[in-house]
């Protein structure tokens, strides 16, 4: 049907009125009114949700980039190059992945989920934020599943020159493993990055939300440049903006601190996350009560996931810096500004150091530029 649905009645025909029963004529014999053709939306069985002020509304995978910079890709790869990749790495993940360690503001967590951290050809540079994971050689199947969604994203934005350096492996095993709402680590990746999160075994849900400017700015106690730089806004969004979802309304005054994406991630599911995802925007894997969590057919509550990631080593060397406590900085933004700021991951005490960082904001300044001709030439 061409992506539409008729609501004219079967029995009519050109607009003539042909009886089903001789015994039960019509009081009116006038053709009925056809209601018009509307878009088909398909929505999946269990389909992208989003809440905003406590109501829920289910959307179709189409319509994710309007709220949220990310772009859903079902069935990403080959069937059976995501089966072999998924048996792989079930095997893998209880030889060599392991539950890290971190001190966050001085408090020792234990990573609830196993951790591996793949370089994919050339092996990067690791700063303070990576150094918890062992880099791993990758198998020949993930680095195959790498050029295989790499040029998914080149499609999409050719202008990114996407290629995947780095995957970062996850696995759930149960409900009660689950990573709580963070933003990724811009250190290695560079400002505005593109990320890609491939989903293997049991299907998990994964969520989104914009960082309001009230909780960010809050972030900021007793430095009151980073609260000037927290409290700053955005404009309202475009209209093109909107349609193609490449900017956030994360930052401004009157965002909804309750919105949020939740988005169903079955077996051989990625998402992309796209532009100020990693600065503007928050995302998590809850904990789930067993019961609720789609099953795999040989993998059953086991979920792998991998996270595909450019590292920018150009922005190492000189762009480097060590806050007071003789350690990296973390590149954070907030706002739409970029700072460089004493990183909290690993480290029992913080300094408080806090600067503007022009060369990320530079760097922003001109992937913006490059979506935006990119747009205008499409």
């Amino acid at each position: 049907m061409n992506g539409v649905i008729d609501l004219c009645d079967s029995d009519e025909e050109d607009g003539v009125w042909q009886p089903s029963s001789p015994s039960r004529p019509p009081a009116s014999k006038k053709p009925r009114l056809a209601l018009g053709k509307f878009p088909l939306l398909r929505i999946g069985a269990k389909p992208v949700i989003v809440r905003t002020n406590g109501r829920d509304r289910p959307i179709p995978d189409s319509e994710l980039p309007r709220h949220a910079p990310a772009t859903i890709l079902r069935n990403a790869l080959p069937a059976d190059k995501a089966e072999a990749l998924l048996q792989l790495l079930l095997k893998e993940s209880q030889e060599t992945w392991k539950r890290g360690k971190w001190f966050v503001h001085g408090k020792e967590h234990v990573v609830p989920r196993d951790v591996g951290l793949y370089y994919l050809g050339i092996e990067p540079f690791v700063d303070g934020e990576e150094e918890p994971h062992r880099l791993l050689k990758p198998p020949d199947e993930m680095v195959e599943a790498a050029q295989l969604l790499s040029k998914l994203v080149t499609d999409a934005r050719p202008a990114a020159h996407w290629n995947p350096t780095l995957a970062l492996a996850n696995r759930y095993d149960r409900g009660t493993d689950c990573v709580g709402w963070h933003s990724d680590h811009l250190n290695l990746l560079g400002p505005r990055p593109i990320i890609l999160g491939l989903s293997l075994g049991a299907t998990r849900n994964f969520k989104l939300r914009p960082v309001s400017v009230k909780s960010s700015s809050s972030k900021g106690k007793g430095n009151p440049k980073a609260k000037a730089k927290g409290a700053t806004a955005t404009a309202g969004k475009s209209a093109t903006q909107q349609e193609k979802g490449s900017e956030s309304a994360a930052v401004d005054d009157d965002a909804e601190d309750d919105m949020t994406v939740t988005i169903p991630m079955p077996h051989n599911t990625a998402v992309v996350m796209w532009d100020d995802c990693q600065e503007a925007w928050h995302h998590a894997v809850p904990r789930q009560a067993d019961s609720t969590i789609g099953r795999h057919a040989t993998a059953g509550l086991v979920r792998v996931s991998l996270t595909f990631r450019m590292a920018r080593p150009e922005f190492g060397g000189a762009n480097t810096k060590n806050c007071r406590c003789g350690r990296p900085t973390a590149l954070r933004s907030r706002g739409g500004r970029y700072f460089l700021t004493c990183n909290p991951a690993g480290a029992s005490k913080q300094c408080g150091f806090w600067e503007p960082c022009p060369w990320a904001q530079e760097e922003a300044e001109r992937l913006k530029k490059e979506l935006s001709e990119q747009s205008v030439s499409t």
